[in-house]
């Protein structure tokens, strides 16, 4: 059971939803594993590996983005430093 307060609070909150519990705003993680233990569908090994599921797409899920948000930037930066060429080659020409 300590295997649901390892992890990040979203991702509990995720596994008590997909168990088809209510989650009230403002439970703590210690709150939110009791809910999820108290339920009439807690099975530890299928609960685990369900949580193992859902914390892997979490991780794959944040690293995409973190990738698209480097790509955005390198897409600025690449903007950005065309432009400064165009004004350099600008100045040169006059």
């Amino acid at each position: 059971m300590t295997f649901l307060l390892r992890k990040k609070k979203q991702d509990l909150i995720e596994l008590a939803v997909e168990l088809g519990l209510i989650i009230e705003a403002g439970l703590t993680k210690l709150k939110i594993k009791e809910l999820i233990v108290k339920s009439p569908d807690y099975v530890e090994v299928e609960v685990k590996v369900f949580f193992d599921i859902i914390v892997e797409e979490c991780i794959r899920k944040e690293a995409e983005e973190k990738e698209e948000k480097l790509r955005r930037k390198t897409k600025v930066s690449e903007r950005e430093d065309k432009v400064r060429r165009e004004e350099r080659d600008f100045e040169f020409a006059k």
